[in-house]
This record gives structure tokens, C-alpha cells and sequence, in this order.
């Protein structure tokens, strides 16, 4: 059985009786414009998306539609400027509840790709079956790719930054020792020979890398930071330049780390704590370890400025207690 709804009237109304539904529906559509075909045997759910849809892009619905247009992105993103305010546009909220906004630049894309917020090359294989989630966010194809060559160079450094425990040992004798035997290897060598410095210590001469010293280092950190607001909800795509990041060196408050929201991705490969302030133009305060030994501060600020160098005083931190050395 078949029935058309015919075309009626501006905010005429037609009874159409469907036997397959059971009950007697009331539809309300505009002029000189049939709403949908009714077949026998559809599902309620599905003929009411359809009729929805149809009427939602044609038409205006009678009821629940505001009467006044929204303004345009470009015109709120204008009137917020004006304020100095952050301004998130419509499409861009709507966008992420549908995913396909890129966490990193915030880019509508059609289809995001899934980025790792931590670096999936931090995990040996002998966490492939760990029942711990792994933190994915959208991304578009060009910030994806963007930082392969800097987080295997991340990697590399922190597999050489202090005491090893078994994921680094794994990893040391598995992903980068066969890296080094690949194309690009010999020149991940030389990178590494230059970020080790000589240094006299206690024990005797030493080679030590600086991770806060290397802006590729520093760099995927960021992004890191950066991924972590995305995931938790705590901001819209957050700009690189908002975000500063330092080995940690503070001596960071007892009570302010109680308060602090404490999360992990495998204890011993990574371990993260934040704090969300918006004030003193901090927007948040994260603490990252990474391998039970590498510890960053980083501070997202408020502003798209950002910040050099967040102040001690005002966070309540003390002076440096250590060099940013490993």
C-alpha cells in the first residue's frame, strides 16, 4: 500500500491515516511541496527522521524554530573580538558533537582521521593486549602527520633520559634499535650525538640530554597538553602558542596537587594530573610523567598570547630545585 501526502495550503494541515503505524498522525508542512512518501511496513523511527529531515531543510518547522536568523560565524567571532573574548562559532560546536572536528586546529573536516594523544610509539608491544585505553582524538590529515618525525624523536630522547625501567628496556631493544637500521636512521643517530652534552659528575664524565633545551621535545609535549583539554572537555581546540611547557623543576604544592584530577595510561609509561583555574589568565595546570622518571609542567593560559613563563608567586610554586638536566 502507497499514500502521498498532497501538497496543501501555507500551515495546512492533513490527516494521513498510516495502517502500518496503527495511530492517525497529524502532518504540517508549507506550500507547493510534497513531505515524504509513505510506504507500508516502515518503522516509526525511521518515517519520522525522514519526515524531520525533509521538512528541516526545505522548510521551517511550525513549532520550535526560532523566527530570527542566527547571525553568521564570521559575525560572532567579530563581536567577540570586539570584547576580547573567546568565541567558539556554532559550526564548530556542532561539528565536534558530531566528531569531525579536528582537536588540534579545529577544522571541519568529512572524515577525521584518529590521532593518539599520547604517542603510540611510547608503548612496547608487550601492551598490545593491556586492557588500559588507549586516548584517541579527531584530527585532520595534515595535523596527523605533522608530528610522526618529531614524537619517534621524542621517543628516542626519552628512552635516554635516566634510570630505565622494563618498557623502556623493551623499547630501547625493539622499536628504536630497528629504526636506527632503517633509512632515516643514521640521521635519528646524529640528532640524538647532538643533543648529548659532556658533563662532569659525581661518578665521572657523562653524556646527558636537556629535553627542555629541544624545541622537538617540547614540541609534541605541547601537543600532548593540547590533545589532553580536547579529551577532557576543558576547552575548544587550544592554539599551540598557549601552551608552555618545562621539565619540571618546582616544587609544586602538596595541597595543590591533592586537588588536582589524577589520570594514567599505563602507570609506568604515562601518568598525568590536571588542574583547570580560568584565572590569573591561567586557563589550566597540567604535571606529565612519562616512564616513571621524565617529568613536564606545562600551563595552558587563557589568552591566545600566551605565556613566556608562568609566575611562581602567583601559582604558589617555589623556586627551581633542580636542573633541567637528565
Amino acid at each position: 500500500m502507497r499514500r502521498r501526502c498532497r501538497r496543501r495550503s501555507t500551515h495546512s494541515c492533513r490527516r494521513a491515516s498510516i495502517p502500518s503505524l496503527g495511530p492517525t498522525w497529524a502532518l504540517a508542512f508549507s506550500v507547493g511541496d510534497a513531505l515524504v512518501s509513505i510506504r507500508s511496513g516502515i518503522g516509526l523511527d525511521a518515517w519520522s527522521r525522514a519526515l524531520h529531515n525533509r521538512m528541516a531543510t526545505t522548510h521551517r518547522l511550525t513549532e520550535g524554530m526560532p523566527r530570527d536568523m542566527p547571525v553568521s560565524d564570521h559575525q560572532q567571532s567579530f563581536r567577540a573580538r570586539k570584547k576580547g573574548v573567546e568565541c567558539v562559532p556554532p559550526s564548530a560546536t556542532r561539528a565536534r558533537s558530531a566528531g569531525r572536528a579536528c582537536a588540534y586546529c579545529g577544522k571541519t573536516v568529512r572524515k577525521p582521521t584518529r590521532e593518539h594523544v599520547v604517542p603510540s610509539c611510547l608503548y612496547p608491544p608487550s601492551k598490545a593486549r593491556s586492557g588500559v585505553q588507549r586516548l584517541t582524538v579527531p584530527a585532520c590529515a595534515q595535523c596527523n602527520s605533522s608530528w610522526s618525525d618529531d614524537e619517534a624523536h621524542f621517543r628516542d630522547v626519552l628512552l635516554l633520559a635516566g634510570k630505565p625501567n622494563e618498557s623502556v628496556q623493551e623499547l630501547w631493544h625493539g622499536k628504536a634499535t630497528r629504526s636506527f637500521h632503517e633509512v632515516d636512521g643514521p640521521k635519528r643517530v646524529r640528532e640524538l650525538l647532538e643533543r648529548m652534552q659532556p658533563m662532569q659528575t659525581p661518578t665521572g664524565p657523562r653524556h646527558i640530554v636537556f629535553p627542555a633545551r629541544d624545541e622537538r621535545v617540547v614540541r609534541v609535549v605541547r601537543k600532548v597538553v593540547r590533545g589532553l583539554c580536547y579529551h577532557h572537555d576543558l576547552s575548544p581546540p587550544v592554539p599551540d602558542r598557549r601552551v608552555w611547557v618545562d621539565v619540571m623543576k618546582y616544587k609544586v604544592p602538596p595541597a595543590f596537587v591533592a586537588d588536582m584530577h589524577h589520570h594514567h595510561r599505563e602507570k609506568d609509561i604515562f601518568r598525568y594530573s590536571y588542574r583547570a583555574l580560568n584565572e590569573e589568565g591561567i586557563h589550566s595546570v597540567w604535571l606529565l610523567t612519562f616512564f616513571q622518571r621524565t617529568e613536564f609542567i606545562s600551563i595552558v593560559s587563557s589568552s591566545n598570547r600566551g605565556l613566556s613563563r608562568p609566575n611562581e608567586v602567583e601559582m604558589g610554586m617555589r623556586p627551581p630545585i633542580a636542573p633541567d638536566s637528565y
